[in-house]
C-alpha cells in the first residue's frame, strides 16, 4: 500500500512517497509558499491565517489530484501545530478518508533518510 507523506510548515512543503511500510522514502515534489512573508512567525495568527490557508489549499489541491489518479492510498501529515490545524480544517472528505497519521512537529529540515528514521521511531 503506497503512502504519501506531506511535510510542511508555513514556508514550504515536501511530499515523500513510501511504497512499503518500512521502505525508504522518496521525495516527490517541493512547494514554496509565495506569500511566506505574510505567513511569517512575526505576524499574529489572525493576520497570517489567510496566507496559511492559501498555502494549505495549494498543498491539498496537489494531494487531491494525485489521490484521484490513485498515486497513494494512505496519507500522513507532518506539520507544526498551528499549520497542522489549518491543514486539518481544510481537508476534504476524500483526503480525510485516507489520512492514517498526523505528526505535530516541524520536520521540514529533515532529508528523506532522517525523516524515515524519525517516523519509524514514533
Amino acid at each position: 500500500m503506497r503512502t504519501w507523506i506531506l511535510v510542511a510548515d508555513s514556508h514550504c512543503g515536501r511530499i515523500f512517497a513510501q511504497d512499503a511500510r518500512a521502505g525508504p522514502l522518496h521525495a516527490i515534489v517541493d512547494f514554496f509558499n509565495p506569500m511566506r512573508d505574510s505567513a511569517g512567525a512575526g505576524w499574529s495568527l489572525p493576520a497570517r491565517r489567510p496566507a496559511l490557508e492559501r498555502f494549505g489549499r495549494q498543498l491539498l489541491r496537489a494531494l487531491v489530484a494525485a489521490h484521484q489518479q490513485r498515486a497513494f492510498e494512505r496519507l500522513v501529515l507532518v506539520a507544526p501545530p498551528v499549520f497542522l490545524r489549518v491543514l486539518r480544517g481544510l481537508l476534504g472528505v476524500e483526503l480525510r478518508a485516507c489520512l492514517s497519521a498526523t505528526v505535530e512537529r516541524n520536520l521540514t529540515e529533515l532529508d528523506a533518510a532522517d525523516l524515515s528514521r524519525y517516523l519509524a521511531s514514533t
